[in-house]
């Protein structure tokens, strides 16, 4: 849905499809953690489901690498050069991120930390931080610190 055939990420960017539509769109997509991903019993079966951990990393490089002219060229994590649209569009998936960060699943936690590794917005460091400081998990600190620091693969 997400991927590089069909490319359907790019409907949250197109300026012809009404912002607010835009945003709420993104907003629902916590749902799909907190009401699937977190009711798992099991960890995510990569070969059914590697779709919710690369989800994030698929639709926030459309954001960074979407042809508009206001991010064209800007570099990936300078949100004081983007426009109020596409800061809007930032800050709302960012919003969405924390929120799925915060439900008590491994699995919904992963697909946020992922994106957040990928997200290269100004608060990515201090709420990854905070959830090192403040949850043990069975992640690794090496991989952590990469999604802290924007850099995860």
């Amino acid at each position: 849905m997400w991927g590089a055939n069909l490319r359907l990420y790019e409907f949250l960017f197109v300026s012809s499809v009404p912002l607010e539509s835009r945003l709420s769109c993104i907003r629902s997509m916590y749902h799909v953690c907190s009401d699937y991903v977190s009711q798992l019993e099991r960890e995510p079966d990569p070969e059914i489901e590697s779709g919710i951990y690369m989800w994030w990393d698929l639709i926030l490089h459309g954001f960074w690498d979407s042809s508009r002219p206001v991010v064209r060229g800007t570099w990936r994590g300078d949100a004081l050069k983007l426009d109020s649209e596409s800061r809007a569009l930032l800050d709302v998936l960012f919003d969405t991120l924390k929120r799925i960060l915060a439900i008590p699943s491994w699995a919904s936690q992963q697909s946020a930390l992922h994106g957040l590794g990928h997200f290269y917005h100004p608060d990515v460091h201090q709420t990854v931080q905070r959830f090192i400081d403040s949850n043990p998990t069975r992640f690794s600190l090496e991989w952590l610190e990469q999604c802290r620091d924007c850099k995860v693969l």
